[in-house]
């Protein structure tokens, strides 16, 4: 990857994550959806290698479990939320989030595909 790639992939990504912070200030649930907006996988598939399509094909069919780790995050920090300080809410988030990706990664590495 080249430093324009890098520099490009950082610019969209971090411009997703600063306009969904503003808009989720007024509308959480469309703020979240442009979180969610895969601004960044398609900065990503525009530099994987140009036409290989098993390539592409295996990055995107892993997009699919790779949402359950996230949806992990969400659920265990909002259960956690009212019952503990951010910081904590966020390391149990954080924990379910490495508990679903871990099983994930072990399940499409080694498991059934």
């Amino acid at each position: 990857m080249t430093f324009i790639e890098a520099a490009i992939q950082f610019i969209l990504a971090g411009g997703s994550v600063v306009l969904a912070t503003y808009v989720g200030r007024r509308a959480p649930y469309l703020g979240a959806l442009i979180l969610l907006f895969p601004v960044k996988v398609i900065a990503t598939l525009i530099f994987l290698p140009d036409g290989d399509k098993q390539v592409l094909s295996e990055f995107l069919l892993a997009l699919v479990p790779g949402l359950l780790a996230v949806a992990a995050f969400a659920l265990g920090m909002r259960a956690a939320l009212y019952r503990m300080q951010l910081p904590a809410a966020f390391i149990v988030g954080l924990t379910a989030w490495a508990v679903v990706a871990g099983g994930i990664f072990v399940i499409g590495r080694f498991g059934v595909r």
